[in-house]
């Protein structure tokens, strides 16, 4: 899935023309003043933003025709709503800017993301600290890359079940933030237990999720990633082809003394037939919370209920007027509000 989208549009400084014409949004925000990027406005809808100028007439030789649009993962998920309240797809999306504005539309960092779905048997799953085995044994090889790192830990006591739930998660990085292309790979899984307030085996059972590999673009590979695209090839099959031509495993040797590919990495990204990943974007956060609250507190609520039943009270009337919304929360049912209404 993309996970974070950012482009230029240049000669185009009305914001509230882009937003409504190819976002769908209906109302005209005030601005926020910003110096990000060295722009000087900054438009919020939701966790999509655009960003301007007071007048786009040049200072110093500084282009001021333009804005910025800036879409974070949240934004990604937000915008799939509206695409999918119209029945049109990403590709859809992004051509309508190509064909607008041809040249002047300019992709300067695309993000995918691509998860590992939880086998059965989760041995089967590819276990991400092999790679940091795998670095320091120096069977990893790439032709592009030119740093390698990693963060995450635990306590010592494994032969506890719960320091396997307070492990920290690792992280691997391949690449630096500041090249045209780089990697980070993390489980999945620890993000979302610690997010989410549940157990690490309780976030597998729940969105079945066990490892996400991220892919980050910018400028020239971003540009190059949306020309592929475009041009017809799938983002899936483009981002597996990605990774295998820019990390190879490899696990010892054979007989013959050549080197032999890790065989877990290699179905994940070397099989064309592979099935256990997925780009398909995860559910806005309000499915996530229905989720967790039937995991983990219906339970209660019935008990409540039936205590409320058998006694004549009113406990689940002062849990909920004891709740308060959180300003993410507010935010959330405003953008779901305005998605309503677009829809009607």
């Amino acid at each position: 899935m993309i996970d974070y989208f950012r482009f230029t549009l240049h000669k185009e400084n009305d914001v509230y023309y882009v937003a409504k014409e190819f976002f769908g949004f209906e109302i005209m925000l005030n601005p926020e003043t910003t110096s990000f990027m060295k722009y000087e406005l900054l438009y919020r809808y939701g966790d999509i933003w655009f960003f301007g100028f007071n007048s786009c007439f040049s200072e110093n030789g500084e282009d001021k025709n333009r804005i910025t649009v800036q879409l974070s993962g949240q934004g990604c998920r937000q915008l799939e709503m509206y695409l999918e309240s119209k029945n049109i797809t990403w590709i859809d999306f992004i051509k309508r800017f190509q064909q607008r504005y041809g040249e002047n539309f300019s992709v300067t960092r695309i993000d995918i993301a691509v998860d590992e779905m939880a086998m059965e048997d989760t041995k089967e799953n590819f276990d991400l600290s092999t790679l940091v085995t795998r670095y320091y044994q120096q069977e990893i090889v790439s032709p592009y890359l030119k740093s390698f790192s990693f963060v995450g830990g635990g306590g010592f006591d494994f032969e506890n079940p719960f320091e396997l739930e307070n492990r920290q998660g690792l992280s691997i990085y391949l690449g630096s933030r500041q090249s045209e292309m780089y990697f980070n790979f993390y489980e999945k899984r620890y993000e979302i237990a610690k997010k989410e307030g549940i157990s690490v085996s309780a976030s597998v059972r729940l969105f079945g999720i066990w490892n996400r590999y991220e892919a980050r673009f910018s400028q020239g590979k971003a540009r190059s990633f949306i020309s592929e695209v475009l041009a017809g090839a799938e983002i899936a099959e483009l981002t597996r082809s990605i990774f295998q031509g820019a990390i190879q495993i490899y696990d010892g040797t054979d007989e013959h003394g050549f080197r032999k590919y890790d065989s877990k990495w290699q179905q994940l990204f070397g099989n064309h037939e592979a099935v256990r990943l997925t780009v398909n974007p995860e559910p806005y956060s309000v499915e996530r919370t229905i989720r967790w609250l039937v995991e983990r507190v219906s339970n209660s609520l019935l008990f409540v209920s039936e205590i409320d039943r058998m006694f004549m009270q009113e406990n689940m009337k002062k849990i909920m007027n004891s709740g308060e919304l959180t300003p993410r929360q507010r935010k959330e049912l405003e953008f779901l509000q305005n998605q309503l209404g677009r829809a009607e």
